[in-house]
C-alpha cells in the first residue's frame, strides 16, 4: 500500500508477459496512409446524392404538377375561354377572327375621320353567339391596337360618344349574313361596352335578330352580356 494521501501505481500486465518480466509499452500499429483521391470521389459522391434528393425534394414541394415548356408558352387558339357568366360559342359563319391593318376603311362616322389622323396597327374582329332567356344573342368583339396607349385613349372617348361611328363589327360589316340583321346597322340594340388594355381598345356590342328597339331591361341585358364578353378579348388579340 502506498502512503498517506498518495496512490501506489501498479503497471498493469499485458496479454503474453509474465508479471516478473520488465514491463514493455506495445506501439500501437501505424495507420493505413490515406487513399486522398478516393477520399474526395466519395465525398463529391455524397454532395451529389444530397443534391438530388434535395432537388427531387424541392420539386415535389414547389411544382407537383410541372408543366412542359410547350404547355407554358401555349397559343391562344389553344387556351380555353374562361368560365364568366355566360357561355360563349365562335359563331359558325364566322369561326376565326378576321384581321386587317386598315381601320379608317373598315370604321364609319367620326372615328373613321380620326383613323384618317392616326392610323391603327391592326383590327381583330370576331363574332360569338350566347343564349339569354331563349334566345340567340350575336356578340362582337373588336381589338383596335393603337401604336401607344395614348392614341387608344384618345379613340376610346370619340367611339364611346353618341352618333360619333365605331369600327365596323362583323355584321355591320357585312362579313356575315343573319336573319334579321342588316349591314350598316348591325349590332344596334343597346349592348355596347368598352374597355383599354394599354394600347388595345376593346369594343364589345350584342344584340338578337331580329333588329328592334330594346326596352330599359333587354338594354341591360345586352350590356350584362358584352360587358362579360370583354374578357373575349385575350383570345382574338393580335399579338405584341
Amino acid at each position: 500500500m502506498g502512503r498517506s494521501g498518495e496512490t501506489e501505481w501498479i503497471p498493469r500486465v499485458q496479454a503474453g508477459h509474465r508479471p516478473d518480466e520488465p514491463f514493455r509499452f506495445q506501439e500501437e500499429p501505424p495507420e493505413p496512409p490515406k487513399n486522398t483521391a478516393l477520399a474526395w470521389a466519395l465525398r463529391g459522391a455524397g454532395l451529389v446524392a444530397v443534391a438530388v434528393v434535395s432537388g427531387l425534394i424541392f420539386w415535389y414541394v414547389t411544382d407537383e404538377d410541372p408543366v412542359t415548356p410547350t404547355q407554358a408558352a401555349g397559343s391562344s387558339s389553344a387556351r380555353p375561354i374562361p368560365d364568366g357568366r355566360f357561355q360563349f360559342t365562335a359563331y359558325s359563319g364566322m369561326p376565326q377572327p378576321k384581321r386587317d391593318v386598315d381601320c379608317a376603311k373598315n370604321s364609319h362616322g367620326k372615328v373613321k375621320q380620326f383613323f384618317a389622323d392616326k392610323p391603327c396597327a391592326s383590327l381583330t374582329r370576331a363574332l360569338y353567339t350566347s343564349q339569354i332567356d331563349g334566345k340567340t344573342v350575336y356578340t362582337a368583339v373588336s381589338v383596335v391596337r393603337m401604336p401607344t396607349a395614348e392614341d387608344a385613349t384618345a379613340l376610346m372617348k370619340i367611339t364611346d360618344d353618341d352618333n360619333t361611328g365605331n369600327v365596323d363589327e362583323p355584321v355591320y360589316a357585312g362579313l356575315v349574313k343573319i336573319d334579321g340583321l342588316v349591314p350598316n346597322k348591325g349590332l344596334g340594340g343597346g349592348g355596347y361596352q368598352s374597355a383599354l388594355l394599354d394600347r388595345d381598345l376593346i369594343v364589345v356590342e350584342s344584340d338578337w335578330a331580329p333588329a328592334a328597339k330594346r326596352t330599359e331591361a333587354e338594354v341591360r341585358q345586352l350590356k350584362d352580356i358584352s360587358d362579360d364578353a370583354l374578357r373575349l378579348a385575350a383570345q382574338i388579340s393580335p399579338g405584341a
